[in-house]
């Protein structure tokens, strides 16, 4: 224990109003109020207010992670710190305390020979929009409490909260975590512990997992990590302890294989004195992606060093982008007003501003196969909106929907998935709608598949080949693998669609993009009806496209024979 000269009755350091809230205590705990008296059992008052202006002197409005020590708010006080995930100084509104957005923060004890029994956290109210406040024990899976009373919607600026009383159930326990899971801002006012002395930790008897490891999902080619994990320890007269450190695993050092698939179990093994305990947790390993398009990296990004294309586009206006990758993307953004183009930023694909709103975008690949992996299980989307975002996104492959459609698009980034236990084949298409937002972001898109079988695995191999083809080129071998290819898989590759250039141009071009919609028999016929080795000559005609076949025989007699479509220009 510390001697330590107490300035004031223990708590009362607070002022605004905190006697509203006042603590009332843990029951059997007695208050250290004397003063000179020896740090002991009892409740303290953690003031953020107080010496605010002091300790975060060089704070900037801006959120940033800040630490604050004890020391700093009264070297009465049990040492500890606090450590703040995001927080600012406001120069406005709440300008007296730290006041934070979404952030999980943590109070750790570092005075010997005290653990935290119990614990209350006092807020201010930002706005009229509530925060979803909660305090958990450090390293436990679900929340102690969750919100704060006197905290309501009809509240105004400086309205205070209270967590109430939370009372800990563990006997070591020295740290906590609290936060706001929301994005609307909270003053932080005070913090009260109660805490008692340690219980002295005898012969090991038990461990159990307090809190699994951060990740419990893995994909082929991942390394096992158990960071995150922690255990209670108990004791042969049931005194517990967390431990964080310290114990190994049977995973420990491993990278996961194909062998490895589906779930595991993963043992835990500490040892104390001459005691080993163990304990396990479940784990479960996937495929890795066969195909990931980094959106972060300028090689894998665009044609172009930016995606910035020369002159404004129209409010409510369509404009075509062809995204560089292995797997051709066209991109289709639709904006609330003009724009010069597609912003470029080197964390991400970025559509719209704060100021311009993206009102829809679709990313559209070509039909979808990467070393014979046509059947598409699974395609995960990480992106994120600016500030206020309220838009969805879905996911459809050669337009089946892949999974839970229109999901909501978060603040922050995340990654959204679509998945299915059907595989689908074809064209994979993203596609974003706002309901209020501003700007969007898109990280990456990773796409997960298997090797299919059967017809209509063969019928999407054979349209991915004629999707590839050159259609000015004369290909003669592709038009008798087309011929060779049984009725049933024929029919079903004649009726796959995908996207086309409209014109030898636009293919050529610095951004060449896909707008011409048409299937594996159009192409296959104009490509058959070349013959001597005329060109096919594809022209966009306002809202159709016609696709017209000149064929020059090889006797030289002119002939016009070939194939006319017109479809209703798609994307």
């Amino acid at each position: 224990m510390k001697k330590k000269t107490l300035f004031a009755t223990v708590g009362a350091g607070l002022s605004l109003a905190l006697a509203a809230a006042a603590f009332g205590g843990f029951a059997g705990v007695q208050h250290a109020e004397e003063i000179g008296a020896t740090v002991t059992a009892g409740t303290y008052t953690y003031d953020l207010v107080t010496n605010f202006s002091t300790y975060a002197s060089k704070w900037t409005n801006s959120y940033m992670a800040h630490t604050i020590a004890s020391t700093a708010l009264g070297n009465e006080l049990p040492a500890a710190s606090i450590a703040l995930g995001s927080a600012n100084k406001q120069s406005a509104t709440i300008s007296t305390m730290p006041v934070s957005k979404a952030s999980d923060n943590s109070f750790t004890l570092s005075e010997s020979g005290f653990v935290i029994t119990g614990v209350e956290v006092i807020v201010s109210q930002w706005t009229t929009k509530v925060p979803a406040i909660y305090v958990k024990e450090a390293g436990a899976s679900s929340n102690n409490y969750s919100g704060a009373a006197g905290l309501t919607a009809s509240g105004n600026t400086g309205t205070e909260g209270t967590t109430g009383a939370i009372t800990f159930v563990g006997t070591s326990v020295t740290s906590f975590t609290f936060g706001n899971t929301s994005t609307n801002q909270i003053g932080w006012k005070a913090i009260k512990i109660t805490i008692a002395a340690a219980a002295s930790f005898g012969t090991l008897k038990s461990i159990s997992v307090l809190s699994p490891a951060n990740k419990t999902a893995f994909e082929v080619g991942d390394a096992f990590a158990s960071t995150g994990l922690s255990l209670t320890a108990t004791d042969t007269a049931n005194v517990s302890k967390t431990v964080t450190s310290g114990f190994t695993t049977d995973y420990d050092a491993h990278v996961f294989a194909a062998a490895d698939l589906g779930n595991k179990t993963v043992t835990i093994s500490y040892t104390e004195g001459s005691v080993t305990a163990t304990a396990t947790y479940a784990i479960a390993v996937s495929a890795a992606p066969v195909y990931t398009h980094d959106f972060t990296t300028s090689a894998d990004a665009c044609f172009t060093a930016n995606y910035n294309v020369a002159g404004n586009v129209a409010a409510g206006e369509y404009n075509g982008y062809k995204v560089l990758s292995t797997l051709g993307w066209d991109l289709d953004a639709k904006y609330s007003e003009s724009v010069t183009g597609v912003e470029y930023y080197s964390s991400a694909l970025t559509l719209g501003t704060n100021t311009i709103v993206c009102n829809s975008f679709d990313l559209v690949s070509d039909i979808f196969g990467i070393s014979d992996n046509y059947a598409v299980t699974k395609v995960v989307i990480s992106i994120a909106g600016n500030s206020s975002i309220a838009g969805t996104l879905s996911c459809t492959v050669g337009g089946t929907a892949l999974g839970t459609q229109t999901q909501a698009v978060p603040e922050t980034q995340s990654d959204i998935v679509f998945s299915s236990t059907t595989p689908a084949y074809g064209a994979i298409k993203v596609s974003f709608a706002q309901t209020s937002s501003k700007g969007v972001r898109v990280y990456n898109i990773r796409v997960y598949a298997e090797a299919g079988s059967g017809d209509q695995h063969d019928a999407y191999v054979f349209a991915k080949k004629v999707e590839a083809a050159d259609g000015c080129v004369v290909n003669s071998a592709l038009v008798t693998e087309y011929n060779g290819l049984t009725s049933t898989v024929k029919t079903m590759a004649d009726a796959i669609t995908f996207n086309d250039y409209a014109t030898a141009a636009i293919k050529t071009a610095t951004i060449p993009y896909k707008t011409l919609n048409v299937n594996v028999a159009t192409k296959v016929a104009a490509i058959s009806a070349l013959g001597g080795g005329a060109g096919v000559v594809f022209q966009m005609e306002g809202s159709t496209t016609v696709i017209a076949v000149a064929v020059v025989s090889v006797l030289g007699l002119l002939t016009l024979a070939g194939v006319m479509v017109v479809r209703k220009k798609h994307n």
